[in-house]
C-alpha cells in the first residue's frame, strides 16, 4: 500500500492514515486546522512536490490526504485541481 504516489509527473495521490504519526496529525491538527503544515503527511507531499518542481498540477487526497490536498492547493500555486474523498 502506498502513502503518496506520483502518476504521470502531474498527479499527486495522497492516501489517509496508516501510521502512529498520522493518527495523531489527524486529531490533533485536522480538527481544528492548527498548523497542518506540520503533519507529517504534508511534509511528505511537499518533498514530492520540491523535487518535481512546476510537475505536479493534480492533488487527490482522502481522509488524512483529503486535508493534506487542500492545503497544498492553497500553498502552491502550479497546483490547479483536487479531489477530495
Amino acid at each position: 500500500m502506498f502513502e503518496l504516489k506520483l502518476f504521470n509527473n502531474k498527479t499527486l495521490y495522497i492516501a489517509g492514515s496508516h501510521t502512529a504519526r498520522d493518527w495523531y496529525d489527524d486529531v490533533t491538527k485536522v480538527p481544528f486546522w492548527v498548523d497542518l503544515k506540520n503533519a507529517e503527511r504534508y511534509k511528505q507531499a511537499k518533498r514530492i512536490i520540491d523535487l518535481n518542481p512546476g510537475k505536479v498540477k493534480n492533488v487527490v487526497g482522502h481522509s488524512l490526504g483529503s486535508s493534506v490536498a487542500l492545503e497544498l492547493l492553497k500553498n502552491y500555486d502550479d497546483i490547479k485541481n483536487s479531489r477530495v474523498y
